[in-house]
């Protein structure tokens, strides 16, 4: 890179990156009637980023430029919903049988 001075990045440029993370599951099992268990769950997941970063205008690569300036800011969000019913039955006490359901989102 043309006119870079490591030295002054360091001391005059700043680099600064803000988050705010969520990653959250939540779930509850009811049980409606015997042998029949349905499951539902929620998942939900944010990320909120900011990033400000600023290129000296004295010394190294921008000094030409007289200086750089730059803010980026993302936001990702996402939903998950999932449902699972689990139905078990014994006949006889020697045959036993599972039948499952679910649907996710």
């Amino acid at each position: 890179m043309s006119g870079a001075n490591p030295a002054s990045n360091f001391i005059y440029d700043k680099n600064e990156g803000l988050m705010d993370v969520l990653d959250a599951k939540w779930y509850a099992t009811i049980t409606p009637i015997e042998n029949l268990n349905v499951t539902g769950t929620v998942g939900y997941f944010l990320d909120n980023t900011r990033w400000h970063i600023l290129g000296n205008k004295f010394y190294g690569a921008f000094a030409k430029m007289g200086g750089y300036a730059q803010q980026n800011q993302s936001r990702l969000r996402g939903l998950n919903l999932q449902v699972l019913a689990n139905y078990r039955k014994t006949f006889a006490d020697i045959h036993h049988t599972d039948y499952m359901l679910g649907y996710e989102s």
